[in-house]
Parts: structure tokens; C-alpha cells; sequence
């Protein structure tokens, strides 16, 4: 008697439906933990490539900064915007491109040339 009371209380609708729901609710649950553990696992990622670049940055800085403190850059910077030189050294200054462009572009002046070739100039050679 005592399985028969079991058994149907097992085959019960009422029993079924309260066993698929916990049944549902489980599965719910574990697809959500998934999904979350899925968006930590990416931003875990994400943040770990941060990092690394950070540390590319911080390691270019810090050369950067290696380079500044040297007396090589510090004699360059002197040389530059001081005009310094070393003892027995000699300087040639040979003039920017944008001074020998404006010296080779340099029109003829207008005051040389004929009435006719100053508009043949206006309107071909612009």
C-alpha cells in the first residue's frame, strides 16, 4: 500500500509540474551563470590587453625619459637652440630648402620685361 501512495504521488500532475518548473528554474540559473562567466572571461581578456599595452606605453615613456636625462640629447638641444659648438669644431650654415625654393622661384622682375610679355606672363604663366 505504502508503494501504491508513492507511486502516485510520483505520477501526480501536481508532482510532475513542480518538478519541471524546479527542473526549469535550474536551468536557467546554470544558462545565466554561463553567460556571466563568458562576459568575465571577454573582459578579462579586454583588460588584459590593456595592460599590455600600458606597459608598451610606459616602457616607450621611460625610454623617452632615459633619452631626455642623457647628455646626448642635452648636447644636441645646446648645439640647436643655442648655436653651440665644441672647442676646435667648425661650423658651416648652408641655407633651409624653403630659402633656395623662394631664391630659384623668384620672378623676373616686372619693371625688365615689355607690356606684352607681362600679360603673355598674366595669362599663360600663371
Amino acid at each position: 500500500m505504502e508503494k501504491q501512495r508513492w507511486w502516485s504521488l510520483l505520477t501526480s500532475n501536481l508532482f510532475i509540474l513542480i518538478a519541471l518548473t524546479a527542473v526549469l528554474i535550474i536551468a536557467i540559473a546554470l544558462v545565466k551563470s554561463f553567460i556571466r562567466r563568458q562576459e568575465l572571461a571577454q573582459e578579462i581578456a579586454k583588460i588584459k590587453n590593456d595592460i599590455s599595452v600600458y606597459r608598451t606605453k610606459q616602457e616607450e615613456l621611460s625610454n623617452l625619459i632615459t633619452y631626455l636625462q642623457s647628455s646626448e640629447f642635452k648636447e644636441k638641444e645646446a648645439r640647436l637652440k643655442f648655436n653651440l659648438k665644441k672647442p676646435n669644431e667648425h661650423v658651416v650654415v648652408l641655407p633651409n630648402d624653403e630659402q633656395n625654393k623662394k631664391i630659384v622661384n623668384e620672378p623676373t622682375t616686372s619693371a625688365n620685361l615689355a607690356n606684352w610679355q607681362k600679360w603673355w606672363n598674366y595669362f599663360f604663366n600663371k
